[in-house]
């Protein structure tokens, strides 16, 4: 596997996509909102918006819902977005802690991007 490292390509405004489970969702009043343990992950995949449609992202995943959220956030944070030149999946990215490419996506990014996010499908629950 090749060092990971963030991507410059990637703008800070692009927008990433990150599959929702249905068991990865809790009620938040009227609606849903994704458990934070959605971004409490070693090498969080997502998908870059600017190669992949949202109906793409779900491809295989009918029930999953999605969200969506800014590179930037995810720099402002303390993480990096890295592609891999090998992956045959398109549009695929990883975000991981700086500086630790191996290591878990902290608590508190997982509280960033859970201020930040917008549902572009919440996941099928029935």
């Amino acid at each position: 596997m090749e060092q990971l490292s963030d991507d410059p390509q990637i703008p800070d405004d692009e927008i990433l996509y990150r599959r929702v489970s249905p068991d990865q969702i809790k009620p938040e009043g009227q609606s849903w909102r994704p458990s934070s343990q959605l971004f409490i992950t070693t090498q969080m995949s997502v998908r870059l918006a600017s190669h992949v449609s949202p109906e793409e992202a779900l491809q295989g995943y009918s029930r999953f819902g999605l969200v969506r959220f800014t590179a930037q956030v995810v720099r402002e944070a303390g993480c990096i977005i890295a592609r891999q030149t090998d992956d045959p999946v398109i549009g695929h990215a990883l975000v991981c802690p700086k500086g630790n490419v191996n290591g878990r996506i902290p608590k508190g990014v997982a509280k960033i991007l859970l201020k930040s996010y917008e549902w572009v499908k919440i996941p099928d629950i029935s």
